[in-house]
C-alpha cells in the first residue's frame, strides 16, 4: 500500500501538536506549550454513553496555557443508526466549549465490519456531527486504513492521517491532501509523565481562517515559537 508520492499539506504553515486522552495523566500544559507544542486535541467521548473524565480539565488547562485546542471522539458504532447516536452525544458533550480545532472523529475499532459497513459508519456519524456543528469534522485513520478501505465520498472530510516512520505522509487512498499528521505514537513531551501521540497541523485543521488569531489567545501565543517552518 506505500507509495512513492507524499501526501500534499492543505496549507503551508505547521503546528506542533499532541492528542491527549485519560490515559495521559494529569498533564502539565504550561510545561508542554513552553516546549513548542502549539495544538492538542483531547479525546472527550467513546461509544454512546463514556465522557472521558479528564477532557473538561484538559481542555481548560490546555486553553488557559495558550494552546489551541480540539476534540475528537472514538467511534464504536456498528450500524449508521448508533453512529448518529454516537455523534449526538459527542455534539453534547463538547457543548458550550470554544474549540479551535474542527471536532475530529477516530474511527479504528473495524473489527467485523465490510469495507461498506464501515463506510456508511463513518458518513453516518461525521453527517450527523456537521449538521449538529455546523462545522465540517476531520477524519483521523490510519495509512492502512486509508489505502484499503475509505471511499472518495469520505474525502469531503479533511484528513488527520497516521503514519509512522515517513518525514511526510504517503499519498494513499481517496485523501490528495492531509490537515494532520501524526507521524509517532510513543513520543515524549515535557509536561506528560508517559508516552503520547505526536502531531503536525496545518491551518486547514482550524474552525476558522488562520489569519484571524483568535481573540482569547495572545499574538505571542500565536506566533510564538510552535508556529514552525520544520522543513
Amino acid at each position: 500500500f506505500m507509495s512513492n508520492k507524499t501526501l500534499e499539506p492543505l496549507g503551508d504553515v505547521r503546528y506542533l501538536g499532541l492528542d491527549v486522552s485519560a490515559f495521559s495523566g494529569e498533564i502539565d500544559f504550561a510545561t508542554v506549550r513552553a516546549s513548542g507544542r502549539a495544538a492538542v486535541y483531547i479525546r472527550a467521548s467513546v461509544a454512546d454513553d463514556y465522557a472521558d473524565p479528564n477532557f473538561d480539565a484538559n481542555y481548560i488547562s490546555a486553553r488557559e496555557n495558550g494552546l489551541l485546542a480540539g476534540a475528537y471522539h472514538v467511534l464504536t458504532a456498528r450500524t449508521p443508526e448508533q453512529a448518529r447516536a454516537q455523534a449526538r452525544f459527542f455534539a453534547q458533550t463538547v457543548a458550550g466549549r470554544e474549540l479551535q480545532l474542527r471536532p475530529a472523529l477516530v474511527f479504528d475499532c473495524l473489527a467485523g465490519l465490510t469495507a461498506a459497513n464501515a463506510n456508511a459508519i463513518a458518513l453516518a456519524f461525521a453527517q450527523t456531527l456537521e449538521a449538529r456543528t455546523g462545522i465540517t469534522p476531520v477524519f483521523y485513520t490510519n495509512a492502512y486504513s486509508a489505502a484499503s478501505i475509505w471511499e472518495e465520498s469520505l474525502t469531503r472530510y479533511p484528513l488527520w492521517i497516521a503514519d509512522y516512520g515517513p518525514k511526510e505522509p504517503e499519498s494513499i487512498g481517496p485523501w490528495r491532501s492531509w490537515v494532520g499528521f501524526q507521524y509517532e505514537d510513543n513520543g515524549r513531551v515535557p509536561g506528560i509523565a508517559g508516552n503520547v501521540d505526536l502531531d503536525r497541523f496545518t491551518e486547514g485543521v482550524f474552525v476558522e481562517e488562520v489569519s484571524q488569531p483568535f481573540s482569547d489567545v495572545s499574538p505571542k501565543a500565536w506566533y510564538g515559537p510552535a508556529v514552525l517552518d520544520l522543513y
